[in-house]
């Protein structure tokens, strides 16, 4: 994979999933903006991908803050002169069954793995569509197709998240964007070896 000066964007990129995806693009040349809520976390991806001699830029807040994730993706632009990759990778999981769930979790959860992941690709696809290229990754889950019991509003949201990543897909094609989705299994991150020793996994990035 060579992405040699491309520009890419990852959301929740301090840990698990999002720590690897943004390296894996550095290692294949790209310079990489990262946003997440863990300032910490994010300062040492950056200060991994420096030193892969790729350039790094971080942006701490919460991916439903819509005015702050637009000016992020502005600022990358404005410094970049372009942008070519956006994963969307933040989300959160709340676990609970059905007919207990809280309405804050429920709606937490939509915030969180639905509505930003469309604003995201919004904000994302307007600079794409004027450089005519561009591709947008929505990081979904097997529970997108295949429920289980006790998450509802996370398999719901990543159901939710591949049909937008289909219909985003159809529409922006045109324009030569390109829009997928990926749906992984269990994967062994912090979060989830320590959801693992506690019995459950807690309403949290994954």
């Amino acid at each position: 994979m060579d992405l040699q000066e491309r520009v890419a964007v990852v959301t929740g990129a301090g840990r698990g999933i999002g720590r690897a995806v943004a390296l894996a693009l550095a290692r294949a040349g790209a310079h990489v903006a990262l946003f997440d809520l863990d300032e910490a976390a994010l300062s040492a991806v950056a200060q991994e991908i420096r030193g892969l001699r790729r350039q790094a830029v971080t942006g701490v807040g919460s991916v439903t803050d819509l005015g702050q994730s637009r000016a992020f993706l502005d600022g990358v632009v404005s410094r970049f002169g372009q942008l070519d990759i956006l994963v969307n990778n933040a989300g959160v999981s709340a676990v609970a069954p059905a007919e207990t769930i809280s309405e804050a979790d429920w709606r937490r959860t939509i915030e969180v793995n639905l509505n930003a992941v469309f604003f995201w690709s919004q904000a994302a696809a307007r600079p794409m569509i004027a450089q005519r290229s561009g591709v947008i990754i929505n990081i979904a889950s097997i529970y997108g197709r295949r429920p289980a019991p006790g998450r509802v509003a996370y398999c719901v949201t990543k159901a939710a998240v591949i049909s937008l990543t289909e219909a985003l897909a159809i529409e922006w094609a045109e324009y030569g964007l390109r829009v997928n989705a990926v749906a992984p299994g269990y994967t062994d991150t912090e979060l989830f070896r320590r959801a693992q020793a506690e019995g459950k996994i807690p309403l949290e990035r994954l």
